[in-house]
């Protein structure tokens, strides 16, 4: 880009002119020397974190209830109260809203000072760890270059270590937590179990604003929900020309994934990136199911002006 502008880079230690012939031939070549020392010093760390889960030793990472020293988990025991506390009352019939407004009532402080969420609830309920076993390698790294942590949905082999560190809830009160969970899909498979867990937790990848749910009528019965960019819905198309994504599209997105979710970006071609708890990323891309012809469009303008009219 650069060069189009017509700006020579100078590189001071090794003389070199981005504009020159010979200096672009020695970029070239000395990127791609330092992309392989890169891919080499990625495949080395890559063996030894694989080689340690073999081995059952985690890599570091930071779970609410235990604090990690030398690669080994220990109770926090403050915390733990909280995790012990967040089970009894899912067993005693509370769901994962009240359990929050019982936290915040309390004035409990969340993990990493977040705010308490419904699907947080829902993480740690389901989350190995406070079992005393691990499963290791949920996430992986897509690439030496971008580094970005994507789940892994059966991508990379998976180790689980049964016993491996002090655990904060027992084995029977943790498998009846999984049956309540399992039931509850069930009977709640027609219900979006995640409608009021996205509220601030959408946003444009474009400009940067909230994404809001949003009601919409899809003809004379019908009616459906839609999240929107709020700069696009408040100021038009030439402030933000993102697109609206529907709330069933989100929905099943979101449902692919155990890993708690801390935020989603709505990118631009139709491309959503979730960004997990563990710092993890994915992106997916979505597809418009309903194809418009030359008659809705029409009917839909006429719609639109009779609003306003």
């Amino acid at each position: 880009e650069l060069k189009e502008l017509g700006v020579d880079v100078w590189f001071e230690k090794e003389n070199i002119h981005s504009t020159s012939g010979d200096g672009e031939l020695m970029l070239t070549i000395l990127a791609s020397f330092a992309q392989e020392e890169s891919l080499s010093v990625s495949e080395n760390c890559k063996w030894r974190i694989r080689h340690n889960f073999e081995e059952g030793i985690p890599n570091n990472f930071q779970i609410y209830g235990y604090d990690m020293k030398n690669h080994k988990l220990t109770v926090n025991e403050e915390e733990a109260k909280v995790v012990r506390k967040i089970f009894e009352m899912y067993v005693n019939g509370d769901g994962a809203y009240k359990i929050v407004d019982y936290l915040k009532a309390h004035h409990i402080k969340s993990p990493r000072d977040c705010q308490w969420r419904p699907n947080r609830i829902m993480a740690i309920l389901r989350n190995e760890k406070y079992l005393g076993d691990l499963l290791l390698q949920k996430v992986y790294s897509e690439n030496h270059i971008t580094k970005r942590r994507v789940a892994n949905d059966g991508v990379l082999k998976q180790y689980y270590v049964s016993e491996n560190h002090a655990p904060i809830i027992d084995r029977n009160t943790f498998e009846r937590v999984q049956k309540i969970i399992s039931e509850k899909a069930a009977c709640n498979a027609h219900v979006n179990p995640y409608e009021y867990d996205f509220k601030d937790m959408v946003f444009c990848g474009k400009c940067g604003d909230k994404y809001t749910r949003k009601k919409i009528h899809g003809g004379t019965v019908s009616e459906k929900y839609v999240w929107i960019c709020r700069t696009y819905a408040h100021k038009g198309k030439t402030h933000c020309s993102n697109k609206q994504i529907p709330d069933e599209v989100l929905v099943n997105m979101a449902k692919r994934y155990d890993t708690e979710i801390e935020r989603i970006l709505i990118l631009e071609n139709r491309r959503v990136q979730f960004i997990f708890a563990d710092e993890s990323e994915d992106i997916q891309e979505w597809e418009i199911n309903r194809k418009w012809t030359n008659e809705m469009k029409e009917r839909n303008y006429y719609n639109q002006r009779r609003r306003f009219l």
